[in-house]
């Protein structure tokens, strides 16, 4: 199965590393230093029971992944909205969106019932998708 990380931070890069180690075609997304990083020395997974590098496909360029089975959307709710264009065109060549969202929006006492910020990114981005 070919699979597209979008956010290799701890969430995305640790199940990412899993299912690249597990025999899967993983593709990253990434920018700046960490897509050097995953170009040049892999995708690092460290635990505190074992330690391993697997290779990945790493652009900054979506379009540079085809023939996606699935990506895992792993940023925090922030991020969505800016991640959204990648994932709806990931679904749009058919992949499944499969979201394992990092970082819930804070609630504070009182707040019960009320939507936040964070919230709203979630269910703007789910609409665009």
């Amino acid at each position: 199965m070919k699979i597209t990380i979008l956010g290799a931070g701890g969430v995305g890069g640790y199940y990412g590393g899993l299912l690249a180690r597990n025999g899967h075609d993983v593709c990253v997304l990434a920018r700046t230093a960490n897509l050097s990083a995953l170009q040049e020395r892999g995708l690092q997974i460290r635990t505190p029971e074992e330690s391993f590098i697997v290779r990945v496909q790493a652009s900054d360029n979506v379009k540079d992944f085809s023939g996606v089975d699935c990506a895992l959307v792993a940023v925090k709710n922030y991020s969505l909205a800016e991640i959204a264009p990648a994932a709806a065109f990931l679904a749009g060549q058919g992949a499944l969106i499969v979201p394992l969202l990092n970082g819930g929006a804070r609630s504070s006492p009182g707040s019960a019932g009320r939507r936040t910020h964070g919230d709203q990114c979630c269910a703007h981005s789910a609409r665009r998708l």
